[in-house]
């Protein structure tokens, strides 16, 4: 029987921040208040990501029930019921990139119409792309190629263009999406690509002006996003993750996934230590009674290809200009907690490596403190300050967006 959720009118009550984080392996939901410049969790739940395989829902009556545990766990801590929440998808359905678009002034004086514009080609872009735009972040302008422009309103020119900063989502898979959250009952007030959430909450601003590398570390997918002047300037997705981890020790050791997944939590490492020869674990053999004998060493260097293969495939796709300035890069995600990950990106990246952690966030849960909350952290920052960042609420008007987006075009421009 598949779980039911109260809805009940008499025990609504909305909480300052709702968000969900809707990870390839584990759905997490958090409930937040912000006290001064700190993020205080009021509720916090997650479950499994059942019916869901790859970023893609393969069975949405699990995937439904996933999510309402998740949620539950959450309410019941609060007291609080949800209903608005802000939401965070990955996966190979969501794509981030940094698109430039241009329009003709005519040598005329730049107004809010002509900046307009260049955000309805954006959309028109999309819409030939079969896809949805989720968010946008204008980054820069360009009036006839002199670049760095932030306010191009009242200045004359030829050509304007601008730098945005763009989720997509696929549009079949984004209508499965809000179809699986309506029947939870939940109203979506932002769609958020979980690589860039869990950047804004593991990085510190300095380090997105000076220059980072996020790496969030998924189950099964790896998001980068790297930032240079509190810009954007590459993001990517690559789907290899710590289930394939776990994978490889199942197969390498002849176990079962559940007992891999625990072997590699307990015992896991990336690196290769003096005296791992050894030292010897007890494992459970798969469809069998009996036991079995491996050294850390054997587990060690099955974790380690994988791992070595990850880092391989960042740098191949990682801009050469940003490889050559001695990057620094900051870890999220629950692969960055293996041991020697650190020492072993240090190697392979050539450069600075930190294990990010939530940077804005307090509460009784210690799960709010760790990597794999970067995401739900991230959320909640995004939330806060919402007008620096252009959504597309599914459930609104076209003219209600417009209305926003001027807006917010005479708060941040």
């Amino acid at each position: 029987m598949l779980f039911k959720r109260n809805t009940s009118p008499q025990t609504y009550h909305v909480p300052t921040m709702n968000v969900l984080d809707l990870g390839s392996t584990k759905f997490m939901c958090a409930q937040g208040h912000k006290v001064n410049n700190t993020f205080r969790t009021a509720g916090f739940g997650y479950h499994a990501a059942g019916g869901m395989t790859g970023g893609r829902i393969t069975d949405i009556s699990l995937c439904e029930d996933s999510i309402l545990r998740a949620i539950e766990t959450a309410e019941n801590q609060s007291g609080e019921v949800i209903k608005d929440i802000t939401v965070g998808l990955g996966g190979p359905c969501i794509q981030n990139k940094i698109i430039k678009i241009s329009v003709q002034v005519g040598g005329d004086i730049v107004e809010d119409h002509h900046v307009e514009t260049l955000f309805q080609e954006l959309l028109r872009f999309s819409a030939k792309q079969d896809k949805e735009v989720l968010y946008f972040i204008p980054q820069s302008y360009t009036l006839d190629g002199a670049m760095g422009v932030l306010d191009p309103r009242g200045m004359i020119a030829k050509e304007l263009s601008g730098s945005f900063f763009v989720t997509f989502g696929q549009r079949m898979f984004m209508e499965n999406i809000m179809n699986v959250l309506d029947r939870c009952h939940l109203i979506p007030q932002q769609f958020i690509s979980t690589g860039y959430a869990s950047s804004l909450g593991a990085l510190l601003k300095d380090e997105t002006v000076l220059g980072v590398t996020h790496i969030d570390m998924g189950g099964r997918h790896t998001d980068v996003t790297t930032f240079r002047e509190g810009n954007v300037v590459q993001a990517f997705s690559l789907p290899v993750g710590g289930e394939h981890i776990t994978q490889d020790v199942a197969r390498g050791v002849g176990i079962s996934m559940a007992d891999a997944e625990r072997l590699k939590t307990l015992y896991g490492s990336s690196i290769i230590e003096r005296g791992d020869d050894q030292k010897i674990l007890q494992v459970q053999m798969l469809n069998s009674m009996s036991g079995k004998q491996v050294t850390k060493q054997l587990l060690a260097t099955i974790i380690r290809s994988r791992v070595e293969e990850m880092f391989e495939m960042i740098t191949q796709q990682i801009k050469i200009n940003i490889l050559a300035t001695g990057q620094r890069y900051v870890l999220t995600g629950g692969s960055s907690m293996l041991h020697g990950i650190k020492e072993k990106a240090e190697l392979m990246l050539r450069g600075t490596v930190r294990l990010g952690h939530p940077t804005n966030v307090v509460g009784a849960n210690t799960a709010s403190m760790g990597p794999e909350f970067s995401v739900c952290a991230g959320l909640f920052a995004l939330v806060d300050k919402n007008t620096q960042e252009v959504a597309i609420p599914k459930h609104t008007s076209r003219k209600f967006f417009w209305d926003r987006l001027k807006s917010w075009m005479y708060d941040t421009i």
